[in-house]
């Protein structure tokens, strides 16, 4: 079948190194670089372009997986804004508005809902 001919374990320890680098900038180990957005960037769009894998915020009611994606972010964000890396948690915060998800902090932590 043409599946198996995708790389599944090289496009694999490329999303793995991402979330690597995601939590190692949320424990303040490392910076986000613009190369880093890029990179992150770039295995957004393979997933999307190559192996179809999206995350559709329009239909998020029946998707349990970004509701999934979004918690982790969130508990990711608030990671960062605990260490005072206030670049990191706006930058998630930003990127989650930039795709039509707005986050609001409250006494109770952060919630969020879909704008588009």
């Amino acid at each position: 079948a043409m599946n198996d001919d995708f790389n599944s374990p090289i496009a694999l320890s490329h999303i793995f190194e991402m979330v690597r680098l995601i939590n190692a900038a949320a424990d303040g180990k490392e910076k986000f670089t613009a190369k880093d957005i890029t990179q992150a960037k770039n295995i957004y769009d393979f997933l999307r372009n190559t192996l179809g894998i999206t995350f559709d915020v329009k239909n998020a009611e029946n998707n349990g997986l970004l509701d999934t994606v979004i918690e982790i972010l969130l508990q990711l964000r608030q990671e960062a804004k605990n260490k005072k890396d206030f670049a990191l948690s706006d930058l998630i915060r930003n990127e989650l508005s930039a795709k039509g998800i707005q986050v609001m902090d409250g006494k109770d932590g952060a919630k969020w809902k879909i704008t588009i």
